[in-house]
């Protein structure tokens, strides 16, 4: 079996007067989501060892922040095991094109990730697992494929895993693995007494916060 991320670029400044659509660039915003999506990925157990994305600098800078965002911190060796490149067929094309350049892919990756523009990504997940789904900018959507070999890829009989839908899910995702990692924090500094003093306050999230930071300096000291 192979997995195969589908994967909305992040969002994007409006083209410059005279400018083309191709040449549009990563606004703020997006840079910080693409970044944001790196972070899960690494959080949920590792990138794909595969990213290709659109020649568009749009979905080419989304794939290097994420991808970058998702290997800080390994090693330089370790970083040798991700690929990323650019490929033309990604930019405003059809499903064809898209399954073209996966069929390409070596199979030595197990896990790849194709990063590029509505409505052909949305068409391709529709080609391969028979749903429907919106992808909004910064979104992807992750497959699993029957296959064993990317030359064998065709359209149906795959299976959609999972979907999540841009920046919002994203933030949430990360604020509930943080306060997981807070409440273990706690759970190993504080005293019972210490615990109940703040579990007292959670009805307020200030007072949440200011008791629990108060709780866990002392433990600390």
């Amino acid at each position: 079996m192979k997995t195969l991320i589908v994967w909305r670029h992040a969002k994007a400044s409006s083209a410059k007067a005279g400018g083309s659509d191709h040449d549009r660039k990563l606004s703020k915003r997006g840079r910080k989501d693409a970044k944001r999506v790196g972070k899960h990925w690494k959080a949920e157990g590792g990138a794909p060892e595969f990213i290709v994305a659109s020649t568009a600098p749009r979905a080419y800078d989304t794939a290097e922040t994420g991808l970058k965002a998702a290997l800080k911190n390994l090693s330089d060796e370790e970083k040798t095991r991700y690929v990323l490149c650019a490929d033309q067929r990604l930019y405003m094309t059809g499903t064809e094109e898209h399954l073209t350049v996966l069929r390409g892919l070596s199979d030595v990756h197990q896990k790849a990730a194709l990063c590029g523009h509505n409505p052909s990504l949305e068409a391709l997940v529709y080609a391969l697992t028979g749903e429907a789904v919106a992808m909004p900018t910064g979104s992807f959507a992750t497959i699993h494929l029957n296959i064993d070999r990317w030359g064998e890829l065709s359209e149906g009989g795959h299976r959609l895993d999972g979907f999540i839908e841009g920046a919002a899910v994203l933030e949430a995702l990360e604020a509930q693995r943080n306060a997981r990692a807070v409440g273990a924090e706690a759970g190993r500094l504080l005293s019972g007494k210490a615990l109940k003093r703040v579990v007292k306050t959670i009805g307020s999230r200030k007072k949440f916060l200011k008791a629990l930071g108060t709780e866990l300096s002392k433990a600390k000291k």
